[in-house]
Order: C-alpha cells, then structure tokens, then sequence
C-alpha cells in the first residue's frame, strides 16, 4: 500500500472541503446571485454536499493507495474519477424517475420551496459540482501518483480494462444518442426554442415550442409552461400567459402544475379579475399542500385588502401564520434574478400588524 498522496492527514480533508465550497459558491453566484447560498434548505445541502463529495474523495484516493502492488493501480488512477462521477448522476437520476413515476415529480422543488426557474438554476449548480468534483479528482490524482508508476502497473488486466471500459462509455454514447433521434422532431424544436429564447428572441422561441405535439407529454408541459413565461414577462400578455398556463393546470399529474396556478394567480390580479377567481387558485393550492400555498396566500389577501375586505384578509394572514417555522416565502420579481425570502409565520405576522393600522 502507498502510504505518500492526498487524503493523508485531516488537513487534506478540510481542503478538499473548502475547495468544494468555493466551487458551489462561484456557479451559484454565476447562476443565481447570493440567494441560493443565503437561503437556509439550499444553503445546508450545499454543505452537505461538499462534505459527502469530500468524504468520497478521501475515500477514492484510499483505494487508489490500496492497489499500488497491483496491476490495478493506473486503472484506479482513472476509473475512480469516471465511477465517482456515473454513479451519483445515476444514483441522482435514478431516484428523479423514481419520483416520477410515483406521481411525485415536483417533491424536491416541494422540500427546498423554490420556485421552478430557481429550482433549475438548483439543479445545474448541483450536476455541476458532481462533474467539477470528479475532474478535481481526477486531475489530484493523476499529479499526485503519476511519479509512483512502474512498469508492473501497465499490465494485461490494466490494457483489458482500459477497453471494457472505452466500449461501455460507446454503448452509452449510442444509446444516448437514440434515445435523442427516437424523438427528434419535437427535442429539437424544443432545443432550439431554448437556443432562440437565450438569445433574446422570444417570438422565435414561442413558435418552436408550438411545434412540440401533445404526444410528448413532459416536453409538452415544459413547452407550454415555457410559451406562458415568455407571453407573461417579455410581452406582458396576460390573457394568452392565462391560456397556456392553463393548459398546463388542466393535466392533472403535472409536476409544474402549482407553479402554473400560482403564475395563473397573478395574471388574473394584473387582469383585475374578481376575488372569487383568485380564492379558487388559493383554495386549489392549499387542497395539494403546495409549498407555492404561502405566496397564494399573501397575494389573494393583498387584493382583499384592495377591496378593503380586512375581516377576510385577517383570516388569510392568520391561517398563514400558524404554519410550520421551517416554511419560508420566497419573493420574486420579474424580469430580474433578484429573490429573498423570509419565514412565512414572520411575514404574517407582519402583514397583520400592517392591516390592523390600516384599518384604524
């Protein structure tokens, strides 16, 4: 065993620790600004996170020592790096599908109560630092045990896994690629949506989506959800943001169906719809325990408040009040990165005191 390379003392742990966290915290502030680092559910994972990746490097590098008798030891150089990385993007998609196909699609976006285009920049971060860990291990591998190679490590059962290994990533490629072109039409109309909408042509972008069919059930939602955005915060078209969204609300099982009736919500208040209509959005997200209920609930009571119904807007706020202190109210604005949050039962709280000087 080799007793020389990273990992050897508590100090190389407690590195490893800190670069993770000032990778988390560059592609965070890149793809979201502070508010991912700040906000208490991302903030704790993202620890988390970087420990578990850290623990696992010390182990990697552990066994990587272990096998510096064997022919093993250039194979452990490289297939830890490549088994570090495809086991937890598989581990992590395999329990997303899971999810799904148990009807509990949005659980995670539930758990940390982002919304989803939050919870997508969430989620880029966290693939991100799978891969940006697995190339640092690599890369400290690869300098540290390079000067401890001898011609023992380039055997037989080194070259023999070496091309297992080359024709198992082919296989992947290729299926990988099938998948892709069994549904070519619509995954690149709907990629090339995405391109246009990057680039700042919105009206390209919606005709793309268009063209994504009803048969594509998830890119469909997507596709739609997405055409909705954009009608809503590049052109300000209320009633057709109304349209799409509900088409998105009318399927059931949808995983972006309460972030659709919350963003239905607020069309419907731009639009000065009756309160009746937006009772029936609140009532809809309270019935599914939607972590959205709390946002619902604090715009369906401004309008109360509007029509100077305070009895009714009271009840609201109080029913806001009384729920757990670990659920919190993220606050957006359009057209910006700009969020913050605060515990829901303390801006309730807020709210009433507001409301009842309001009233006096």
């Amino acid at each position: 065993m080799l007793y020389e390379g990273p990992h050897s003392s508590p100090q190389d742990y407690f590195k490893t620790v800190l670069v993770h966290l000032l990778l988390v915290s560059l592609y965070s502030l890149l793809y979201q600004g502070a508010f991912l680092l700040i906000y208490p559910p991302t903030c704790l994972f993202f620890i988390g996170l970087c420990l578990l990746l850290s623990t696992m490097h010390r182990r990697a590098h552990r066994l990587i020592q272990a096998t510096y008798v064997g022919e093993w030891f250039l194979v452990q150089i490289w297939l830890q790096p490549l088994l570090f990385m495809g086991i937890l993007v598989a581990a992590s998609l395999c329990v997303m599908s899971l999810a799904e196909a148990s009807g509990q699609a949005s659980v995670f976006r539930q758990i940390f109560q982002l919304p989803v285009d939050v919870f997508t920049s969430f989620l880029y971060i966290f693939f991100l630092m799978i891969f940006s860990s697995g190339t640092y291990l690599f890369a400290e591998s690869f300098c540290a045990y390079l000067m401890h190679l001898k011609p023992g490590h380039l055997g037989r059962r080194s070259r023999i896994v070496a091309r297992l290994t080359l024709v198992a990533f082919v296989f992947l490629a290729v299926t990988g690629l099938w998948i892709i072109f069994a549904h070519r039409a619509s995954n690149l109309a709907y990629m090339q949506a995405m391109v246009y909408e990057n680039f700042q042509k919105p009206r390209e972008a919606l005709k793309c989506y268009s063209q994504v069919p009803i048969s594509e059930e998830r890119l469909y939602q997507s596709a739609r959800f997405r055409m909705a955005r954009l009608e809503l915060l590049r052109f300000r078209d209320y009633k057709l943001a109304l349209k799409h969204f509900s088409e998105v609300i009318a399927i059931i099982d949808s995983p972006l169906r309460d972030e659709a009736i919350l963003q239905s919500m607020f069309c419907a208040y731009n639009l000065e719809g009756k309160v009746e209509e937006l009772e029936q959005y609140f009532k809809l997200l309270w019935d599914m325990g939607s972590h959205l209920r709390d946002e619902a609930g604090f715009l369906l009571a401004q309008k109360l408040v509007l029509e100077n119904r305070y009895q009714e807007a009271e009840s609201i706020y109080l029913r806001l009040k009384d729920l757990p202190f670990w659920n919190f109210t993220v606050q957006s604005w359009l057209n910006t990165e700009r969020r913050r949050f605060s515990p829901t039962a303390f801006r309730a709280k807020q709210e009433l005191e507001n409301l009842r000087v309001t009233k006096l």
